[in-house]
Parts: C-alpha cells; sequence; structure tokens
C-alpha cells in the first residue's frame, strides 16, 4: 500500500515549475448495483484558460521604474571617457586589449583576480573598438541592470512592490555604484552577480521552478570566476540558509552541531597551548613545484589540521546516522522524504525539497557552471594551467590571496570603511543598521513564537550578510574604497525592504481610515505639512552651516591656515535654530498624529534629504571632479595631464609622419598607465638607462626621477634627467588623497605599520582602553567650531584640510622638436 501525503504531492518541476502532465485521463471501473464492473468516463478537466496577453498600463509604480532604468542608462553611460583611467584601470584594459588583438595571450594570474573581465573587455574590443569609453562599457552596463533587478524582488515575501522600488532607487543614486559602475573594475560584476544569486535563491524559495535553480548556478559560476571575495560571500549565503535548516527541517541535527563545534574549539585551545607546529606558511609568490608539494605535506600532516579532517569525517559520518535514524516526518521513504517531505509550500525546507527531485535542473545547473568555470580560467580551453591556479594552486585564487593578506597593502586601518562609508552611502547606513536592529528583534520574537511577517528569511538573509561582509572586509590585511561596493549592497537590499513594509502600512492605513474616519484628509495634509517642514528646516541649516562654515585663511609659522572669521564665530549658536525647529515641529505633529504617522512623516523627510545629498555626492564625484583624488572614494587616480599629453604628442607624430610612428620612450615608473595610452604608437619604448636615451634620440621621453645607479629604488627618489638637446616640462601622473590630514590619525590601529595611524611609534600605549580614548578625542573635535567646520566642508564640498599628494613626471621632447608641440599644445 503506497502512502501519500495529498497536500505535498510532489513532482519534479518542469521548466517553468509547472506540475509536468500525466498524460490523458484514463476511464475508471465503478461497480453497477448487479454487481458488474463498467468503464465510466472520469468527469471533464477544467477548462483553463490562456495566460492574458501581457499588457503595458502607465501606473505611478510602471512610471518609476520606466523613470529609473532610463536615468541608470544615462546616468552610467553619459561621458564615459572624461576622466582618465585610473593605474589598476589600464591593466585591466591593457591585458583585455593584449588579448583581443593577440599580442599577449591571456593566463589566469590572481593578482588581477579572475578572467571573466578580461573576456568580458575583450568581446568589448571586438565589438566597438578600443578607447577609454568602451573600457567602462561593461561595467556601465552591470550598473544599469543592478538598478532594474530588484523589479524580480516584488514578491510579498521578498521586497514587495514598495520595497523593491526602493532598492532601485537606493542603487541609482548610490555615489558608490555610480562612481564605480563607471569603473572597469571587478567588484561591480560581483554586486551583480551576488544580487542575481540572491534573487535566484529567493525566488525558487517562493516558487520552485528550474529557471532559478540553473541561472543560480550559472550565476555562481561566473562568480568565481571574476572575484575571490564570493568565497565570503558564498559562506555567509549558505551559512544563514544552513542555520534555517537547522531551525526547521534539520533540527535534529542541531545537537550533532553544538557538539562538534564544542570540539573544535577544544581542538584550537590544544593547538594554541600545546606546542603544535604553526601552519606552514603558504608560498604565494611564484611557488615551484617542489615548493608547492612541500607545501601541502607540510598542511597535510600538520597534528591540527589532522585533527581538523578527522573531525569533518566524523562531523559528516554523525549528521549522516542522524538523519537515518530519525524517524520524525509523516512523510514514508528515507531521510530525504522524511526530513523536507511535508514541508509547507514557500518554505526553504520546500525548496530543497524540490531541488532535491528536480534532478535534470541540477545535472543542467552543475554542467554549466563546470562549463563556465573551466572554460573562462583556461581561456576558452586553450591554457589547462588555468585549472591549477583556479584550485589548488598556492599562487592561485584563494590561496594568494590569503597568503598575501600580512603585505597589507595600502596599510589602512581597522576603521577604514567605518570612515569612508558614512561619507557617501547615508540611505545604506542608516536604513541598513536601523534594519538590522529590527531584524534582530523579529529573530527574538519568532524565538518566542511570536508572529514576524512574511520577509523575516529575506531580511535574516540581508543582515547576516551585511554584517559579516562589513566585519570580514574590516579585519582583512588588505583594504580598497571600491570594496565598499559588497557591504553596501545588502545594506540598501535590507534598508529597502523595511521601507517597503512602511509604505504598505501606510497606504492600507490610509485606505482602511478612508472609509472610517471622516478628518484622514486633514491627517494627510498635517503628514504633509511635516515631511515639508522637516525638509525645509534641513535645506535652512544646510545654507546656515555653508555660510557660517566658510572659511578664510591666515598664514601661520609660514603655513596657510584655515580659520573662522569672528564675525561668523559671533552666529555659530544660529545653526542649532533649525534642529530645535525641527523637533518642535515633530512633537506638535506628534500631538495631533500619534507615533506611528508622525513616524512615517519624519522617516520620509529623512529619506529626502538623504537622498538629495546623496545626488549631489555622486553627481561631483561622478561628473565634475572624479579626475580629482578630492575624495577617499577615489582614493588615487591619474590626471587629466596624462591624456592630454598623450592626444599631443599623437598631434604631433601625425603631423610628422602621418601616422602614430613617433619615437616615444618611456621608463619603468610611467610604465602604468602609459602602455595602455601608447598602446597604437608604433615607436613606443620602455626604457632602461640614460644612455639607450643618448643613442637613439627619441623625440618624446617621459620619465620620473630615478635613482638609475640603484635599481631597488623608488620611483621618485632621484634627480631629474639632464640631457642635451632636450626641453623639459613637469606634469602629474597621480593624484592621491591626503590620508593623513583626513581619516588616517582618528584612531589607533596596531594592525599596521606605527605612524599610519594615531599609533605614532611602537612603544606608544595601544590596549583596547587606548583605541577607545583615540576614538573619543577624534569625536570630541566634532564639539568645537573648527571640527565641525572642517566636517562639514569635506562632505559637503571636499575641501581638503591639506592639498592632494601628487606624483609628478617629467616630459623631455627633443630640441628640433620643440616648435611643433608647442603649436600643438599651446596653439603658438
Amino acid at each position: 500500500m503506497v502512502h501519500r501525503n495529498p497536500q505535498r504531492e510532489r513532482v519534479a518541476p518542469g521548466a517553468n515549475g509547472e506540475k509536468l502532465d500525466d498524460g490523458p485521463a484514463t476511464p475508471v471501473a465503478a461497480s453497477t448495483p448487479g454487481g458488474t464492473a463498467t468503464l465510466v468516463a472520469p468527469p471533464p478537466a477544467p477548462v483553463v484558460s490562456a495566460r492574458p496577453p501581457w499588457r503595458f498600463t502607465l501606473t505611478l509604480e510602471s512610471g518609476l521604474w520606466l523613470l529609473f532604468i532610463v536615468a541608470a542608462i544615462l546616468t552610467r553611460f553619459w561621458d564615459l571617457s572624461y576622466r582618465a583611467l585610473h593605474h589598476d584601470e589600464t591593466i585591466h584594459s591593457y591585458y583585455s586589449w593584449g588579448f583581443y588583438f593577440g599580442t599577449i595571450p591571456y593566463v589566469h594570474n590572481p593578482l588581477s583576480h579572475g578572467p571573466f573581465l578580461f573576456h568580458a573587455n575583450a568581446l568589448v574590443y571586438l565589438l566597438f573598438g578600443a578607447s577609454d569609453a568602451t573600457s567602462r562599457y561593461m561595467p556601465a552596463l552591470a550598473g544599469v541592470l543592478l538598478v532594474v533587478l530588484p523589479w524580480l524582488l516584488r514578491g510579498p515575501k521578498l521586497l514587495g512592490r514598495w520595497g523593491a522600488l526602493a532598492a532601485s532607487f537606493m542603487l541609482l543614486i548610490s555615489p558608490s555604484f555610480l562612481y564605480y559602475t563607471r569603473y572597469i573594475r571587478h567588484d561591480p560584476y560581483t554586486a551583480l552577480g551576488s544580487l542575481v544569486v540572491f534573487i535566484c535563491l529567493f525566488r525558487y524559495i517562493e516558487r520552485p521552478q528550474r529557471r532559478w535553480l540553473v541561472l543560480f548556478f550559472v550565476a555562481l559560476a561566473f562568480l568565481f570566476t571574476n572575484h575571490e571575495i564570493i568565497f565570503a560571500i558564498a559562506a555567509v549565503m549558505f551559512g544563514v540558509l544552513w542555520v534555517r535548516l537547522l531551525w526547521g527541517a534539520l533540527r535534529p541535527l542541531a545537537p550533532v552541531h553544538l557538539l562538534f563545534a564544542g570540539l573544535g574549539i577544544l581542538l584550537l585551545i590544544v593547538h594554541r597551548t600545546a606546542g603544535w607546529a604553526p601552519l606552514p606558511a603558504i608560498p604565494w609568490q611564484n611557488p615551484t613545484p617542489q615548493a608547492t608539494r612541500d607545501y601541502y605535506h607540510a598542511l597535510l600532516t600538520n597534528p591540527f589540521v589532522v585533527g581538523v579532517i578527522l573531525l569533518l569525517v566524523a562531523f559528516i559520518v554523525a549528521c549522516g546516522w542522524t538523519l537515518r535514524t530519525n524517524k520524525r516526518g509523516q512523510v514514508p521513504g528515507g531521510w530525504f522524504e522524511r526530513a523536507f517531505g511535508d514541508a509547507p509550500d514557500g518554505t526553504l525546507d520546500a525548496a530543497i525539497y524540490a531541488a532535491g527531485r528536480d534532478t535534470v535542473g541540477l545535472a543542467a545547473g552543475i554542467a554549466a557552471a563546470l562549463f563556465i568555470f573551466a572554460g573562462l580560467f583556461t581561456t576558452l580551453f586553450t591554457n589547462f594551467d588555468g585549472l591549477a591556479t583556479a584550485t589548488f594552486a598556492p599562487n592561485g585564487t584563494l590561496l594568494y590571496w590569503l597568503g598575501q593578506q600580512g603585505v597589507r597593502r595600502g596599510q589602512q586601518p581597522w576603521f577604514y570603511f567605518l570612515i569612508e562609508a558614512p561619507q557617501y552611502e547615508w540611505l545604506a547606513i542608516v536604513f541598513g543598521v536601523a534594519g538590522g536592529f529590527f531584524t534582530l528583534w523579529r529573530i527574538y520574537r519568532a524565538a518566542t513564537g511570536k508572529p514576524t511577517g512574511p520577509r523575516l528569511l529575506v531580511q535574516a538573509f540581508l543582515a547576516v550578510w551585511f554584517a559579516f561582509i562589513f566585519l570580514s572586509l574590516s579585519y582583512a590585511g588588505e583594504k580598497m574604497p571600491w570594496l565598499i561596493l559588497h557591504f553596501t549592497l545588502p545594506a540598501i537590499l535590507l534598508g529597502a525592504s523595511y521601507i517597503g513594509e512602511m509604505i504598505e502600512r501606510g497606504r492600507a492605513w490610509f485606505a482602511t481610515s478612508r472609509a472610517t474616519r471622516y478628518h484622514v484628509g486633514q491627517e494627510k495634509v498635517i503628514g504633509g505639512v511635516l515631511v515639508g517642514g522637516l525638509v525645509l528646516l534641513a535645506a535652512t541649516w544646510f545654507l546656515l552651516a555653508a555660510r557660517l562654515t566658510n572659511p578664510v585663511y591666515a598664514t601661520v609659522n609660514g603655513q596657510m591656515q584655515r580659520q573662522i572669521p569672528a564675525s561668523q564665530m559671533t552666529d555659530w549658536w544660529l545653526m542649532v535654530l533649525p534642529p530645535v525647529a525641527a523637533i518642535l515641529l515633530v512633537l506638535g505633529v506628534f500631538w495631533v498624529l500619534g507615533p506611528r504617522r508622525t513616524a512615517y512623516a519624519t522617516v520620509t523627510a529623512a529619506f529626502i534629504v538623504m537622498s538629495l545629498f546623496q545626488i549631489h555626492a555622486g553627481f561631483r564625484l561622478s561628473f565634475l571632479q572624479g579626475d580629482v583624488a578630492l575624495d577617499t572614494l577615489i582614493y588615487n587616480t591619474t590626471s587629466p595631464d596624462v591624456p592630454q599629453l598623450v592626444h599631443d604628442v599623437g598631434e604631433m607624430s601625425e603631423l610628422t609622419t602621418g601616422t602614430k610612428g613617433i619615437s616615444v620612450y618611456y621608463d619603468g615608473c610611467t610604465e602604468w598607465p602609459l602602455v595602455w595610452y601608447l598602446r597604437d604608437f608604433g615607436g613606443r619604448r620602455k626604457y632602461t638607462s640614460v644612455a639607450q636615451i643618448q643613442a637613439d634620440k627619441p623625440a618624446v621621453v617621459i620619465a620620473v626621477p630615478q635613482a638609475w645607479d640603484d635599481p631597488s629604488a623608488p620611483c621618485g627618489s632621484g634627480t631629474p634627467l639632464d640631457m642635451d638637446g632636450y626641453t623639459a616640462q613637469t606634469y602629474v601622473l597621480r593624484w592621491h588623497e591626503p590620508e593623513f590630514s583626513i581619516y588616517r590619525n582618528f584612531a589607533i590601529a596596531p594592525e599596521i605599520l606605527p605612524g599610519w595611524s594615531a599609533m605614532k611609534t611602537p612603544t606608544q600605549p595601544h590596549g583596547i582602553v587606548n583605541i577607545v580614548e583615540s576614538v573619543g578625542s577624534s569625536f570630541g573635535t566634532l564639539f568645537t567650531p573648527g571640527g565641525q567646520q572642517r566636517l562639514y566642508r569635506l562632505v559637503m564640498y571636499r575641501e581638503l584640510p591639506a592639498g592632494l599628494n601628487d606624483y609628478k613626471f617629467r616630459v623631455y621632447v627633443r630640441n628640433d622638436m620643440l616648435p611643433l608641440y608647442n603649436q600643438v599644445r599651446y596653439g603658438t
């Protein structure tokens, strides 16, 4: 006898998630009063009407989506070439161009992350040619898709209709996403792929459909071929889902997890106290085959690693035994059916059950993922050594970046992202952090058996994703400004989910009140007055602050210093008035409307003000000052002098040779970005000695002062070249943000070199109390007029407390070419 659960009659979903047809209906036997069996036709199947054709209707929601999409296309693609390519951009562009042009076969090198970017840009160059603008086409396209994709999260258990719109808008006006989706790096692709994986996971949970399952594997494969941070993102994503399963269908495994977690901690304590050998150092710098073998031999024979492996094997065995012997569940069959077979639709447990039974979808997804992974890492199956660097090689994808963490490139402190993010991402930080605390509260309510709403899993997933990536990047040895995208994305989605809830509740309240309360129109007016009043008061405060913080400059001890005029100091108290008026206005409306409607209006006003700031910051950053390193988000950038110089030399070459055949020599210190910008010059050459220049007499020489007699000396450490027959002009190669005067002295950072934070010497006390005191000291400056002026002028206008750090180079023009150069450059 076959037992069936009518509520959970499941089949593997088809391509669109529909139940597969069992074929035509079969007549059934029925007994007559005389006992004879006759065939009785089954009742006719209900007629299912065809899905009505999709028709576009312009509503407020659809109109906003269209507006956001058009705005995304314009802001991501407009004038992509106005800013010179950054040092890293030129590396990505040049090797993509060499790959496309056939001059530099692509070989995976983890220093430049994964192969996806180089294959994608080579395709762009094939279709549209190579230029600064086309180099940024693919990240710009990723930026547009990031704004569009929240449309797929409109489900009531996901972000909801208004939450999806909020997420799209926040991604549209995010200064970080705007700037870095107009920038050829791997990070925009990782953000896009992470969003696709998130969508696939939760759309599949919402309704298991094979397309989401296959797309999940495809997106994951592209992510692993793009950037190593996917290891952290994948770990936190699967970790959250696994914990949810332990709370649900796999709850019998919870004691096993607790037991082995305790054993793991005990093993770690023994490792630290028993004098076991430390883990071997990863030979991440071009190891020989023998060095690789030695590393793995030392690793796999290390007592701690052996213990971890034994614990993992025992853990898997214990989990398998527990699942096979557990009789929990109402559905007969093996452990899989007992664990997941009776889960209600729309849950993670039900999605696991559907995926486990959809062998076709799993096979297709895994096969596609392996094909993409192997194809890109082997350069379209032409370099099978790429499989080694993609997996186990010590100088490969994961081990390379783990091995070099101690190098701490950039020497950035633990508080780097705590300082960077609030300068730009007000919406993500405020609503994301607030959403994290609300989610903790909802998890507590769920643990006590209280209702929490349909989006708890999505919100918990996003909150943990946000917190884990932020903490991981803050701990990591190498911190760079573009990494902000990876925790800003989940923060935006989390904040948007709660914004959507607020809008839904507000609309529902007004819809209900319209039928039951005669004065709902008056309440709308009062709420609108509160929103408008708060926005107006915020504008008043910003205008006051702009006038009162406007500095004068005076020479003090031989240096120009910014000061506040005495006349403005006497009016400084005026900046208190708008906040006080705002508080009084909120309290007055609270007395009339109550807490909930007052909170809605106040949050709406705050959202508007923060949005206006982000539009201001993003537009300035991406379209006005993106080629000057005034921003922490930019860090450093190539000066506009470089493309101008290359343009001028190209004009000289066209006038003298009719082609770009002029001889241009450059040194190792200017190699990047010049290898990209001089790629079309047939006479370009990197020189290594002054004697080579004197012998060849090139038309133009580009150099940074160097100590030529010491190859290990850093660039710029020597004296300028003095060459007979040449006239020199100094230009700026790169601008660099003055980090020390902006953020490095914010707090003590003992993990980096002394002198690179508020910790100036190795002997300076740097315990946790000292670190907290250094943070408090920095915040204390905000209670002084000078500190307030400095912060406001920096955040609003990027007025730096010190000048930019510039990295200069010299251009030597052969004297017989000098009149032509002056004609091209200056029109004389």
